[in-house]
């Protein structure tokens, strides 16, 4: 990315807020706290621009966050297609639903524009470095930051850890995150335009017993394609394409062209929530916090609501030079992203239910509006 800096040229000086991980909930949080004039470095393990595993869908409940960051607009410019229908999709049911109109757009274009944001704010913002956190001293946190070009040692009042599924910011204080026995593996690509055919503003949905694959347009008339599958029917299959293939199919879908889909990516289990959500000096959030897997679309909804809400913490904490309250942000994030978390982990368990979906799916093609207060519920604005 041309616009991340040196981490080698940063200068010593104290951050008022590093944060760790440039998704959606590491962005947000940056973001805001760059219009809010603190002095923000964000860190990125990867090169950017990357893909990443994920639907790509921005409900009513993202894009307000996005609205509220100033961000709205410039995703739309930058080609996010408009989302206004659900198409579900088993065996023998197929069902669509017309839901709030939404946007849909890479993640690899999303966070790409996210962090450039970032730095046109005020922050700044490095690549393919990992940081590593330190001890407290003298009233900062000590964090090592690891590139091919070396390491440096910087400090910082606060640090945000938003380093998604993979993190590991504090498991170095023997927090690892707590792993559900059924959860399933998630798996994506992002097609050429033109390899699958879609109707742009449809979310296509394929159900089945080894999981579920979703499918939408993004920018450039490209498809996202992002699955969950149980980790046995995985191992039964011939890798990710082929297991996608297989539920398109018995959903009755086409399959994805094999020429098409090369480059799948995975992620480790979905379901899991942290232990902690925060040390001395140090909030986790984002994916980091806990996680569900995501079938009702909200993934990015709940990245951008925790970055979005945790900034006023560390303002405050900056700002009047206090502790960073965990209590608070425990009570802050359950109350916006934990309990919505509930209610998708209510839908992923009927999931696993074949006759309960298809009794479900036969209902809604009956009565649509039997779905309207989960709809509403997903799309209702967090502020």
């Amino acid at each position: 990315m041309e616009n991340a800096i040196d981490f080698q040229l940063l200068n010593d000086e104290p951050w008022d807020c590093l944060i760790i991980g440039a998704g959606l909930a590491g962005t947000a949080a940056a973001l805001r706290l760059s219009q809010l004039n603190l002095r923000v470095l964000l860190v990125e393990r990867a090169r950017f621009p990357r893909d990443k595993v994920c639907g790509g869908c921005l409900n009513q409940r993202a894009i307000d966050i996005l609205m509220r960051l100033g961000m709205r607009d410039a995703v739309v410019q930058a080609g996010a297609v408009s989302q206004a229908a659900l198409e579900l999709a088993t065996t023998d049911q197929r069902i669509r639903l017309a839901v709030p109109t939404g946007l849909s757009i890479s993640r690899a274009a999303l966070d790409t524009l996210m962090s450039e944001a970032v730095i046109d704010a005020g922050g700044c913002f490095v690549d393919g470095t990992k940081a590593v956190l330190g001890d407290v001293d003298g009233g900062h946190r000590i964090v090592t930051l690891y590139s091919d070009d070396g390491q440096k040692t910087v400090r910082a009042r606060t640090v945000l850890a938003a380093d998604g599924l993979h993190g590991g910011t504090l498991r170095s204080a023997g927090h690892e995150p707590r792993i559900a026995a059924d959860a399933r593996v998630g798996a994506g690509t992002v097609l050429p335009a033109g390899s699958v055919r879609i109707e742009p503003g449809v979310i296509r949905m394929a159900i089945a017993v080894g999981g579920y694959v979703g499918a939408a347009m993004v920018e450039a008339g490209r498809i996202d394609v992002a699955a969950a599958f149980d980790p046995s029917f995985l191992r039964e299959c011939n890798g990710p394409a082929d297991a996608a293939n297989k539920i398109l199919m018995s959903a009755g879908y086409a399959p994805v062209p094999v020429e098409a889909s090369t480059k799948w990516k995975g992620t480790p289990p979905l379901t899991r929530r942290a232990t902690v959500l925060g040390a001395e000096r140090v909030l986790v959030l984002g994916d980091a916090a806990g996680y569900i897997e995501p079938f009702t679309g909200e993934g990015m909804a709940w990245a951008l609501t925790s970055g979005y809400a945790v900034a006023p913490l560390v303002e405050h904490a900056v700002s009047h030079d206090v502790p960073l309250p965990l209590q608070e942000w425990r009570n802050v994030y359950r109350g916006h992203v934990g309990s919505r978390q509930l209610v998708c982990r209510g839908v992923a368990t009927l999931l696993r239910y074949p006759l309960a979906v298809r009794m479900f799916l036969r209902a809604l093609g009956w009565q649509p509006g039997l779905a309207t207060p989960l709809i509403r519920y997903i799309n209702t604005p967090a502020f």
